[in-house]
């Protein structure tokens, strides 16, 4: 048991380490839309006529940021302008003293050198940073069940994680994700993300999607440690040491 730990606080610090230059299938955490439309080019007209082809065009449609994603903003120039903002139900962003700003059509990607061309009406070059984070509910055998704001380039098992890890009787190799109470990845797809590092980005994630942890046939597990990174538990979890 005590090599057990000491393997996965091992993999903890790798993971934590290298977690902000994970590169999945040649795509940085956040997709750019040049990568998006390659793996567009990329895919067979079957694969662009199923689930993963229309997310693509979607997201290059659309956009990524949606109602109830979370933005924060620091502006160096004005601090009055720095915070965090909730996405309204048009689209668009209020700060202080400026005019609303729609992030529709806007990749996450490209939120940071949107919002510094939009500033630019109010400051003269303007300093920005700014990230966004997406609401995920995990449901199903968790510690804590519930909704959770995350980093859209966090892997995606960090969903686990921030949810106190598995319950005594939850199986991360049965987990799916829901979208609008439908399935939308299966547990097969979860677990190659998994094991992969992918980012809640890679994999086309948004707020209001659903990880559902199913229950393992025996009881007979420990609890998952919630300081372990999503990227480790991962990696234990799926070479059976849970």
């Amino acid at each position: 048991m005590r090599g057990t730990l000491v393997t996965i606080l091992m993999l903890a610090g790798l993971a934590a380490s290298g977690a902000a230059q994970v590169v999945v299938d040649g795509q940085r955490p956040l997709a750019t839309r040049e990568e998006l439309e390659r793996s567009l080019q990329l895919m067979t007209p079957q694969e662009r006529d199923r689930t993963k082809g229309k997310l693509v065009r979607q997201r290059l449609a659309e956009g990524d940021i949606l109602p109830g994603d979370k933005i924060r903003m620091s502006v160096v120039a004005d601090t009055t302008l720095s915070g965090s903002f909730t996405v309204r139900t048009d689209g668009t962003i209020v700060a202080p003293n400026i005019d609303p700003i729609s992030l529709r059509g806007v990749l996450r990607s490209e939120l940071e050198p949107h919002l510094a061309r939009e500033l630019q009406k109010y400051l003269r070059n303007p300093t920005v940073t700014a990230s966004s984070l997406v609401r995920i509910a995990v449901s199903g055998q968790v510690a804590r069940p519930g909704f959770y704001d995350l980093p859209p380039e966090s892997a995606a098992s960090e969903v686990i994680v921030a949810a106190g890890g598995l319950a005594g009787d939850g199986d991360v190799q049965k987990t799916i994700v829901r979208r609008n109470a439908e399935p939308f990845y299966d547990k097969t797809e979860v677990r190659a993300a998994f094991i992969a590092g992918s980012s809640l980005d890679q994999m086309g994630l948004q707020t209001g999607d659903e990880f559902f942890v199913g229950r393992r046939g025996s009881a007979n597990v420990l609890p998952i440690i919630a300081a372990v990174t999503g990227i480790a538990f991962a990696v234990a979890a799926f070479a059976g040491l849970f």
